[in-house]
């Protein structure tokens, strides 16, 4: 148990390792080439260079293009103002009461008229001179409230609008001329002048802040927010010029205000790296154990996903147009289907999809925030995907790249008509999606012989180049053991048709039928299939050597198997198919034999297993077994057929072989009903041709019928004319 931990915690901590390193590869090639040290542009700063915007037609909310338009609209606010009505009001009963103490004063009976004048002078508060005094002394008191009256009018003409401030002194050097124009009498005017004067009038007009600041608001409510739209290859600063607000803030919102990367971008990257590595672990962990379970599968995954982002990374290097607004297309060529095809084909659909999908996020890095692009070559690697699922040639990757191209293209008109990019544009566009689609094919041509031999890993079409009979195994046994190489054939036929209907790997397990008894090659002559009537070297030999000789075929295979690197799965599939079963017939013959039958040990006439751990070496097994039954079988008819089939498969139950197999009932009768259709189909009741000898004797006895229809035609004409 405890050797048992050690040997997984350092499995644990050689994935560790291989994630760690992955992950470091990813995070240097996703900061390669970028200048680490910051240097933001700024306000004022001289352009050292035109800077075009190379993304797609995009749009942004400009806050110093909406501000200054606000404040524009606000210089043109008009301050709002309040009449107060108590300002006229106040006047006019201070002018009453003035006018009614010039009255009080002149109807004292008992004054002379200097006292009168005295008493006018002092009820004034020394405001009137004595000339004033005297010049309104000499007023009846009907004038003096016409002249009050007039005064009045005067004043609410000229405040009835509202007067301010600053308004004010050129309104009351008005109302004052007007005032002095009511009399004839140059006297008279002056008195009523001051008389105006001392009711202290004032401006009637105040600014309200409040008012005004509620007005402001609604005028800059109503103000919307400046949308700036930036097409592709639009130029954002020119050279030689000094940079303005609306620049830098353009720079800024496109993510092109700095010359460099400072460390906290560094810090991003691998922040951004660790979560796609985190969400890939987590992924494997959950869905694919059996890929977590094998080294070499975290390792090709690994190697995969960063030789595709280091070729991502290269050709983002490529110059493809002097035009800016085509430079970006240069990102329409990275081989992101290339990823998806070789991992469908060497691990599955499923991890395939993931990884391009997260292969696709750190294009987004590579292509500086440019999603349009990763989004395009991911949705033709998904296309890849299933453009390969049942990829069974080489030559089927060309079909692939057609699927690729039919997606590149679809995907690139949309996003240009979405975005409103010139026909011209897009066509270009099509070209680099096109071009992309049969470069991810090639390199997927390309690479997947080196994974499939670095990697040990079995493809379909690793499996289909071993089924044709130009290897050399299998020539070797269509010369040198025909009869194993047609038992061969007739058991793959057997266990490809059998896994169709229980979900097997149906070409894998006719590939470990073609070689299962490629150990019998070391020594051809001592298997039946291979014996000539009469021949058996058996019969001459001690039954304990001819066990072994037999029981070594799977020794001897698995050494050939080796020595031609044939796929660890095929050679697991051959050594299992006789599993630990025992060779009875050997094993019979010699207790037979022995003076003492318990000193005859069965081990050393069985098999040195294991018994078969996969559906296919279990079909295998049922396969072998039944095609030889059945081979031996006298009279094959289709009941006889049926009833040995269930025999055998009933008897490796019952000893035990397929207990790890993981077949069910319900799939072995479906096998056993499958064994039963093709051995039909195979060994169906033939019409007997007959020899030339005895073709000859059926042409004689057909002339002499002939001769004798004719005699018997003659014989019946004589009779009827004999009759006539």
């Amino acid at each position: 148990m405890a050797k048992h931990l050690s040997t997984h915690n350092l499995t644990g901590k050689k994935r560790f390792l291989w994630w760690l390193i992955f992950f470091l590869i990813t995070s240097v090639i996703l900061a390669a080439g970028l200048p680490m040290k910051k240097n933001e542009i700024k306000i004022g700063d001289i352009a050292e260079n035109d800077i075009y915007y190379s993304g797609t037609q995009t749009s942004y909310l400009s806050d110093i293009l909406t501000t200054s338009l606000k404040n524009q609209a606000a210089s043109h606010v008009e301050e709002v103002y309040r009449i107060d009505n108590t300002v006229l009001e106040d006047f006019e009963n201070t002018l009453n009461r003035r006018v009614t103490a010039i009255k009080t004063a002149k109807a004292n009976a008992a004054l002379d008229e200097q006292a009168i004048i005295k008493a006018i002078y002092q009820a004034m508060g020394n405001e009137f001179s004595l000339d004033d005094a005297r010049a309104a002394a000499s007023l009846s008191d009907s004038q003096l409230a016409d002249y009050a009256r007039q005064i009045k009018e005067i004043a609410k003409a000229a405040m009835q609008g509202g007067v301010s401030s600053a308004e004010f002194s050129a309104v009351e050097k008005a109302m004052i001329k007007d005032i002095g124009a009511i009399s004839y009498s140059s006297s008279v005017s002056e008195m009523l002048i001051e008389l105006y004067s001392g009711c202290s009038l004032r401006a009637n007009k105040e600014f309200d802040p409040v008012a005004t600041a509620s007005k402001l608001e609604e005028l800059l409510s109503a103000v919307e927010p400046v949308v700036v739209t930036v097409h592709p290859g639009e130029k954002i600063v020119e050279k030689g010029l000094p940079i303005t607000a609306e620049q830098l803030e353009a720079l800024t919102l496109l993510g092109l205000n700095q010359k460099g990367y400072g460390l906290l971008a560094l810090i991003g990257i691998l922040l951004f790296t660790a979560i796609i590595y985190t969400l890939l672990i987590m992924y494997i962990n959950l869905f694919r154990p059996t890929t977590r379970g094998k080294q070499t599968n975290i390792v090709l995954i690994g190697v995969i996903f960063n030789l595709v982002l280091l070729l991502c990374k290269l050709i983002t290097l490529i110059k493809i147009s002097p035009r800016p607004e085509l430079e970006p297309f240069v990102y329409y060529l990275m081989p992101l289907a290339a990823a998806s095809m070789l991992l469908v084909v060497l691990l599955g659909r499923r991890i395939s999809i993931f990884v391009s999908v997260l292969l696709a996020f750190c294009l987004v890095v590579i292509a500086g925030n440019q999603s349009i692009y990763p989004v395009t070559i991911l949705i033709g690697g998904i296309v890849a995907v299933f453009g390969v699922l049942d990829l069974t040639q080489r030559s089927g990757l060309a079909l692939a790249s057609i699927y690729i191209a039919l997606s590149n293209t679809a995907s690139i008109v949309a996003f240009g008509l979405l975005y409103g990019t010139p026909w011209g544009v897009i066509i270009i566009g099509i070209g680099l999606g096109l071009l992309n689609a049969v470069f991810s094919c090639v390199l997927t041509l390309g690479l997947l012989p080196f994974f499939e031999s670095v990697f040990r890993i079995t493809t379909p079409m690793r499996l289909l180049e071993l089924c044709n009979t130009n290897h050399p195994l299998l020539k070797q046994m269509i010369i040198e053991a025909p009869g194993t190489y047609q038992h061969s054939i007739l058991v793959g036929n057997l266990a490809e048709a059998a896994a169709d209907v229980v979900d097997a790997d149906a070409l894998l397990v006719r590939t470990a039928a073609y070689y299962h008894d490629v150990g019998k090659l070391k020594r051809p002559y001592f298997y039946i299939e291979n014996q000539l009537p009469g021949e058996n070297p058996h019969d001459k030999m001690q039954p304990t050597l001819s066990a072994l000789v037999i029981i070594s075929h799977i020794k001897d295979g698995v050494e050939m198997l080796h020595a031609n690197r044939m796929p660890q799965e095929v050679i697991e599939i051959m050594e299992q198919h006789h599993g630990d079963s025992l060779l009875t017939v050997f094993y019979q013959k010699a207790i037979d034999a022995a003076e003492n039958s318990e000193a005859v040990r069965a081990e050393d006439f069985s098999y040195p297993g294991p018994r078969p751990q996969s559906k296919e070496a279990a079909l295998l097994m049922l396969a072998d077994s039944v095609q030889a039954a059945v081979q031996a079988l006298s009279e094959p008819t289709k009941a006889v057929i049926e009833q040995k089939v269930k025999e055998v498969i009933r008897i490796k139950l019952d000893i035990g072989q397929l207990d790890e197999s993981a077949l069910t009932f319900r799939e072995l009768n479906a096998i056993s009903r499958s064994f039963v259709n093709t051995l039909s189909g195979v060994g169906h009741m033939r019409i007997e041709y007959p020899t030339e000898e005895k073709e000859n004797e059926l042409r004689s006895q057909g002339a002499k019928q002939e001769v004798k229809q004719e005699v018997k035609q003659e014989v019946k004409q004589e009779v009827k004319q004999e009759t006539k």
